[in-house]
């Protein structure tokens, strides 16, 4: 069973890329987040920043709809909707912004801490009460919460070695799952090389 809702999340996901790209105005998407609860994806873009929600019939993982429609009206980028999706988080310059999860508008924003690493985003706590990124730092990378009540910023884990490539939290919000290694390299002398 959970492999077929995966298939059918991923089916959602191409779909929606799909429907963006055949829109009256093709847009050129490059990440898409499909919400949690609601038959809608919010698009990124690319080369405005700006954010897209797109409408549509999601049936048995085929998704029909109309045009995309203006979500937001500030650059941003990589957005992730919070576990109930009224919210999400999207990547501003050096600041994590929460945006409404009906129009866009900006509630909050967050400065990141010096050698955030957010390529993807910053993703969501299970219980919808923090914001989670990596922050590389002293040659070696933790995950680092931003609670939304303000408070500072609080190391999540504790490794002294290597670095983070990605993580996600468990479905039912229990384990968290951290993909990490340390890059390795050597020096070779080559003589007489012809």
């Amino acid at each position: 069973m959970r492999g077929d809702l995966g298939q059918l999340h991923d089916r959602a996901i191409r779909g929606a890329q799909r429907q963006f790209a055949q829109a009256r105005h093709a847009i050129d998407v490059f990440a898409v987040q499909h919400h949690p609860n609601r038959n809608d994806a919010v698009a990124l873009q690319h080369g405005r920043g700006r954010l897209s929600e797109h409408r549509r019939v999601h049936s048995r993982g085929n998704i029909t709809g109309g045009e995309p429609e203006p979500f937001g009206d500030a650059e941003c980028s990589t957005p992730n909707y919070s576990p109930v999706g009224d919210v999400l988080s999207c990547i501003r310059g050096h600041e994590v912004a929460v945006l409404s999860g009906t129009d866009g508008r900006q509630i909050k924003s967050y400065k990141l801490l010096p050698y955030a690493r957010v390529n993807f985003g910053a993703r969501w706590t299970p219980d919808g009460r923090g914001i989670v990124y990596i922050r590389g730092d002293k040659g070696f990378a933790n995950l680092w919460v931003q609670p939304l009540d303000g408070s500072s910023a609080r190391q999540l884990t504790d490794f002294t070695i290597g670095d983070i490539y990605n993580f996600a939290f468990s479905s039912d919000g229990t384990r968290l799952f951290v993909a990490r290694g340390q890059e390795i390299s050597d020096a070779i002398l080559l003589r007489q090389y012809r």
